[in-house]
């Protein structure tokens, strides 16, 4: 049933795993809101460090009574997190969905009033809406970069206007509705991680959603391990480093299976994002060998369309080699 309430209902949906103190501060901020969320979700991909405990020990009953705290039986990575909490909102009736990793956080008490205030003033109630706060690493600098103007700006100085339609950085702060997940369906679960939040965009963009990163609004998130700022001609550019192996096998099958999915060139695509990646590995990476092993299966699961997971963060294989 769709809740019934006069105001538009918001539910945030945390994703979480293994980081309890960084969970917190996310979990304080969201309840500092000047438009607070009317519930909070918590998707626990199997957590081993004690988070439920240690979060609950820390709330005030006011705030706890607002949390719905899932424990998930097995890790099932940020996309099985995203696709199971967003898929709960939608069955009991929210509005909107505010969606998130635990590491990142509103950056002040307007993050999610901005986006509510959007929604009005755009007249986009009842649309199918994905909308995204601006994701900013500090004063400074954007965590992921935008695209304004045909290229791509790391500095928060240099973006402008009220919006940059149809571009946002998705899971991060990112508020889509009911309508859209009525539309589309929720985010795809069996990506593990890497590449599900892309692949939920491709879909909105096909189903002409309505998409924008709002500037006035800000969420924080740390620039990702994987990647670092140089400098560069006087500035600052992200670049990525090779990952362990594991993430490198789900980057590699995820992308090119939206590669396949969604783009006309789609074999051109893979094979120039197959060869950058070699290249990347043999001049950068460490364990040379086993990690061009997993990116070439990679590659080919993705041709065969095997999705779910495969490669766990230990780097043994989940699944059979055969099905």
């Amino acid at each position: 049933m769709r809740c019934m309430a006069v105001a538009r209902s918001i539910c945030a949906v945390i994703v979480t795993y293994n980081r309890k103190e960084l969970l917190y501060k996310n979990l304080e901020m969201c309840f500092c809101q000047r438009r607070k969320p009317d519930s909070i979700v918590i998707i626990d991909n199997h957590s081993t460090d004690g988070t439920k405990e240690y979060i609950y020990s820390k709330l005030s009953e006011e705030k706890a009574q607002i949390i719905e705290y899932i424990y998930m039986e097995s890790n099932q990575g940020g996309s099985g997190g995203f696709s199971y909490g967003t898929e709960w909102a939608y069955n009991y009736g929210y509005d909107y969905f505010w969606l998130m990793d635990d590491d990142g956080c509103p950056y002040n008490i307007d993050t999610l009033n901005e986006l509510d205030q959007f929604i009005t003033k755009k007249g986009l109630e009842e649309k199918a809406i994905l909308i995204n706060s601006l994701v900013v690493s500090d004063e400074l600098y954007l965590s992921f970069g935008v695209i304004q103007n045909n290229k791509t700006v790391y500095k928060r100085a240099e973006v402008n206007g009220e919006t940059i339609v149809d571009f946002i950085n998705p899971f991060n702060g990112t508020l889509i509705s009911y309508e859209l997940v009525k539309l589309i369906g929720p985010p795809r679960g069996d990506f593990f991680i890497k590449g599900d939040e892309k692949e939920f965009l491709y879909r909105a963009q096909k189903n002409n959603a309505y998409i924008a990163t709002i500037n006035s609004s800000l969420y924080y998130h740390p620039i990702p391990s994987d990647r670092r700022l140089i400098k560069i001609f006087g500035g600052r550019i992200i670049v990525n480093d090779v990952g362990a192996g594991w993430k490198e096998y789900y980057n590699m099958r995820n992308v090119c299976y939206i590669y396949k999915l969604y783009e006309k060139h789609h074999v051109i695509m893979r094979m120039r994002l197959l060869i950058t990646r070699t290249l990347k590995i043999l001049f950068f990476g460490s364990t040379k060998i086993r990690v061009l092993k997993m990116i070439f299966i990679g590659y080919y699961h993705a041709i065969k369309n095997r999705m779910g997971i495969y490669y766990l963060p230990d780097e043994s294989i989940c699944l059979p080699k055969k099905q």
